[in-house]
């Protein structure tokens, strides 16, 4: 993580860029950014880079529970630059949740996550542009969320053909359905997988008897079993297979 960031802290950086400049002053682009992500310095880069390119940043946050006024940015932010891992959300859950609570403002997604399931998966979700922080470069924060104010999508060339590819064919998606769960419901399914009963599981995790029953349903539902199969090979099967897509 602190290696993404020194690309946007280095201070030959964080000047504005004449060629940005020149592509969004004409067209007398007042956009308005929101910035969620939970590292401080990127957040203090992004906020940086993008004043210094005459993008407005109404403000920052390092979790979508950390944010307070809710109204103000689903009134007045056109963009938000969204972190995939947060303190409470991780992946695709975490756009889930910022759709939500923005239903209405355009997403560009800043994440560390570069699969290709999950860039395209995000897409489908209705993120605008998807960035990688070890492969993109400041130009590239500053062109996505210009094209996004537009009106337009953005996708870093190096991945564009294998995205168009997985929207184009869904017979060759394979999401794992371990990566729409939440933090709480993993550490419920490994409990379950040693065995552990609801009362076990609720007193191990400080929460009540009916947070795990309901959460329980809700790994049933997003897994596609019955709650004994949550024992068996399925899941086994799931949790081996590569993450670092998601």
């Amino acid at each position: 993580m602190v290696s993404a960031s020194t690309k946007l802290t280095a201070s030959e950086r964080v000047r504005p860029h004449r060629n940005i400049e020149n592509t969004t002053s004409k067209k007398k682009v007042a956009g308005k950014v929101y910035i969620i992500d939970d590292h401080p310095a990127i957040r203090y880069a992004l906020r940086c880079l993008l004043e210094s390119n005459n993008f407005k940043v109404l403000g920052e946050a390092e979790d979508l529970s950390a944010i307070i006024d809710i109204k103000g940015i689903r009134e007045n932010a056109d963009v938000i630059i969204l972190d995939l891992n947060l303190r409470t959300t991780k992946g695709l859950e975490t756009i889930e949740h910022a759709r939500k609570m923005f239903p209405n403002t355009d997403i560009v997604v800043y994440s560390m996550r570069k699969g290709i399931r999950i860039i395209g998966e995000a897409y489908r979700m209705g993120v605008k542009a998807f960035l990688t922080k070890d492969e993109s470069n400041t130009e590239d924060v500053i062109i996505a969320v210009g094209k996004v104010l537009h009106g337009e999508s953005y996708t870093m060339p190096h991945v564009a053909d294998k995205v168009v590819h997985y929207l184009a064919h869904p017979e060759d998606r394979k999401i794992n359905p371990i990566a729409r769960l939440t933090p709480m419901e993993r550490k419920i399914l490994a409990a379950l997988r040693e065995n552990k009963q609801p009362k076990e599981i609720a007193k191990e995790l400080n929460t009540s008897l009916a947070t795990v029953r309901s959460r329980i349903s809700s790994l049933k539902r997003k897994l596609g079993v019955t709650r004994h199969r949550i024992y068996k090979d399925l899941v086994d099967i799931l949790l081996e297979e590569n993450e670092s897509d998601y």
